[in-house]
């Protein structure tokens, strides 16, 4: 049971993200355009995108191997470093060559919407 509502989560709680990403109807009853992961993940801000990948390594840890909300969160996660790495690959290495962790913050490394966070970890230059 618990595994069950553990998988049920992980799914939800993707769901939920991509679904508040989405823009709202304009009109009482309007249809809502089917959102996709990537299409979500391209208009996030970084941080919230960094933010996003460290909730779901703990999701990940919480999940039993055979949970199949495993490889979905794990599709979800390899879309989250594509676009980390897409827009910034100077800072995305840094970071796997700092020993990136599954769980850790890429935040530290990357510069962040137009330079507002130092490259690299913090006390690092």
């Amino acid at each position: 049971m618990a595994s069950f509502l553990a998988g049920v989560v992980a799914v939800a709680a993707a769901g939920w993200w991509v679904r508040r990403r989405a823009p709202s109807p304009v009109a009482r009853g309007a249809r809502r355009p089917a959102v996709s992961v990537r299409s979500t993940v391209a208009g996030s801000a970084t941080a919230e995108l960094c933010l996003v990948w460290r909730r779901s390594h703990e999701e990940l840890a919480r999940l039993p191997d055979e949970d199949p909300a495993r490889g979905r969160l794990a599709a979800i996660r390899q879309v989250l470093l594509d676009e980390l790495e897409s827009r910034e690959a100077a800072g995305f290495r840094r970071w796997l060559d700092n020993g990136a962790m599954a769980g850790a913050d890429p935040l530290p490394y990357l510069r962040v919407e137009h330079g507002l966070a130092e490259p690299g970890p913090p006390g690092v230059a």
